[in-house]
């Protein structure tokens, strides 16, 4: 059986890990927004300049 402190330790690592996985969600979300807005402005870019 872990110790009190063992069992904090854990925990904290615990978050530790969520949130470094939210995060990496969060910027991997972020980058397929920019890709998504940068794919866009391109499109409407060429049809801009097809009209």
């Amino acid at each position: 059986m872990p110790s009190g402190s063992d069992c904090k330790g854990a925990s904290k690592c615990g978050r530790l890990v969520v949130g470094l996985g939210f995060f990496r969600v969060a910027v991997l979300l972020v980058g397929i927004g920019k890709a998504a807005l940068d794919s866009l402005l391109r499109t409407a870019v060429v049809q801009d300049k097809a009209l």
